[in-house]
């Protein structure tokens, strides 16, 4: 947490775990209850919004090479969260085109981001300390998941599902703020292997 490149990643990621957990901790219910939407239609969503993911896989490199790993990591995670937007903003009696969108975007931008976000953690973290800094940040960033499932539940409990989607939205959109003032935004290129330390195992 005292380097400020990767407090600023488990930040991010941290809060926007929260936040899509609290979105999603509803979706279903959502989009069965109020949308109307059969078990085919909602796997049919979830399969195609799915594509995003290789869709990112295809692209990672190609932007990273254009802009830099750490631009281009902080651009995907401006992107992430709006998309989730689409899901409250889908008119119910066309929905169905609106959640694939969303489904696609979110996936290319999860898989844009850690493509270059890890890549980064891993170059640039010396060799001893790998083990640990991979462990504490998944230690922070997964431990909010079941929090904003639990708020999400709670939420969808007291406002309803389709403003408990809108809150989880919302909140996405900001999450990459702390990373936008970090070092991050000026790393242009990872270092060459052969040019990173490799220190003796203990």
């Amino acid at each position: 947490l005292r380097d400020p490149r990767w407090r600023a990643i488990s930040i991010y990621v941290a809060s926007s775990n929260f936040f899509f957990s609290i979105a999603f901790s509803v979706f279903l219910l959502y989009a069965v209850r109020k949308l109307g939407l059969s078990p085919l239609a909602i796997g049919m969503v979830l399969g195609l919004g799915n594509l995003g993911w290789l869709g990112g896989a295809l692209v990672a490199g190609r932007i990273s090479r254009r802009l830099g790993p750490g631009p281009t990591t902080i651009l995907a995670a401006m992107a992430s969260g709006p998309p989730l937007l689409l899901i409250p903003f889908a008119p119910q009696s066309f929905p169905i085109p609106f959640l694939i969108l969303s489904e696609l975007i979110v996936g290319m931008c999860i898989v844009l981001y850690n493509v270059n976000a890890i890549s980064l953690m891993q170059a640039l973290t010396p060799h001893r300390l790998l083990g640990r800094m991979n462990a504490s940040r998944r230690f922070i960033v997964w431990g909010t998941i079941p929090l904003g499932s639990f708020a999400g539940g709670g939420l969808g409990t007291a406002i309803g599902l389709r403003p408990t989607l809108w809150v989880g939205a919302i909140g996405a959109c900001f999450c990459f703020l702390p990373m936008v003032f970090s070092p991050l935004r000026t790393i242009r290129e990872l270092p060459e292997v052969d040019a990173v330390p490799v220190e003796p195992d203990d």
